[in-house]
């Protein structure tokens, strides 16, 4: 068996800010998928501005209707927009497997706000956020099996499962991708961080799914806004461009 030469791997452990500076601007350059995923924040923007000029938002006295302001679903949308924009930065830099992370951890919040705003319509805001303490890591109340616990239709659940099975192998090291990380570790041409074209479209695929699933969650739960955004031209245009079946079905009313 030829051994490896290990003279020059003190040099590997060396982190090289320039390469992370260097991969986020090749993937900016040359990367459409890159591109896509930093679009999904234009109807996330334009949606909240919507909100901000409906009737229902506000009360007489310019503050927030309860109805939203004590909303975990609410709050899971100020966070997807933080987190979409993480998730783009991580993906231009290299960083997949902590892209991946935000992704799943973004579509676990939405999966227990959703529940959580569902089974304790009566809560308020801090109550609210002592369930998600008290189950989030409670064996059921995770992944998969609080997705089937929704009260949602069965076509939608298999939608996000598929996504969280997605995300699962994408997280957790398998055989393969210790072999293939060895492998490239021992190479010569050793980076710490690369292009990997097929990682960010996959990466891009799977941010748009949680956010078709954000929408079609978010909708469900306040269905009044449904009208003002099929009325916004802005939002519906960019919107089409994208692949969001559950966001059409909602808007439509197709989805039972």
């Amino acid at each position: 068996m030829n051994l490896p030469d290990t003279s020059k791997w003190k040099e590997k452990w060396h982190i090289d800010f320039k390469e992370y500076q260097d991969v986020l601007a090749v993937a900016e350059k040359n990367c459409d998928d890159l591109k896509k995923m930093n679009k999904l924040l234009l109807p996330l923007a334009q949606m909240m501005i919507t909100l901000m000029k409906s009737s229902y938002f506000f009360d007489e006295n310019r503050n927030t209707i309860s109805r939203y302001s004590q909303s975990l679903v609410y709050t899971s949308f100020l966070e997807l927009f933080r987190n979409i924009h993480q998730t783009v930065f991580l993906s231009g830099c290299g960083l997949y497997k902590s892209a991946y992370h935000n992704i799943r951890y973004a579509l676990e919040f939405i999966v227990q706000s959703y529940y959580i705003d569902t089974e304790y319509p009566n809560a308020d805001f801090l109550d609210r956020i002592d369930v998600l303490r008290d189950i989030e890591n409670k064996r059921g109340f995770r992944g998969i099996m609080l997705v089937n616990k929704l009260k949602l239709p069965s076509t939608v659940k298999e939608e996000i499962n598929s996504v969280y099975e997605k995300l699962h192998k994408k997280v957790h090291s398998t055989y393969k991708q210790f072999k293939y990380t060895a492998y490239h570790f021992m190479d010569d041409k050793y980076r710490s961080v690369y292009v990997d074209y097929r990682e960010v479209t996959d990466i891009c695929k799977l941010s748009t799914r949680v956010v078709d699933f954000f929408y079609y969650v978010f909708l469900t739960r306040f269905p009044e806004f449904q009208k003002s955004l099929m009325a916004n031209g802005e939002f519906i245009d960019t919107i089409e461009m994208t692949d969001m079946p559950l966001l059409f079905d909602v808007l439509l009313d197709r989805t039972k």
